[in-house]
């Protein structure tokens, strides 16, 4: 038991040691959740997931890719996906996780 209290403890301070654009996500409509990841390699990326159907879209500062579960294609990617988390473009919701870009 002391083992797991002292796991927990650790869990949790090391949670607050995250940067602040790791520790939210944000919900759009449709069910889709982004959350922004910065690896230790210096990129920077948001992750598209929907409830039920997982990982659908991976978007970087300068191009948007879309998995096997991605709803919409190519050409919709740009303006749908952004209106999904009520922002107006693909550079808007990167903005929203990484304000500096």
């Amino acid at each position: 038991m002391k083992d797991l209290e002292a796991t927990l403890r650790a869990s949790e301070r090391y949670s607050l040691r995250k940067p602040p654009w790791q520790r939210f996500a944000v919900y759009g409509a449709q069910e889709f959740v982004a959350k922004s990841y910065r690896p230790r390699d210096g990129s920077r990326y948001i992750e598209i997931s929907r409830k039920g159907k997982g990982l659908e879209y991976i978007v970087e500062k300068d191009a948007v890719t879309g998995g096997k579960e991605a709803e919409f294609n190519s050409r919709e990617v740009l303006h749908t996906l952004p209106a999904v988390f009520f922002v107006s473009s693909i550079e808007q919701l990167f903005k929203m996780f990484f304000p500096e870009s």
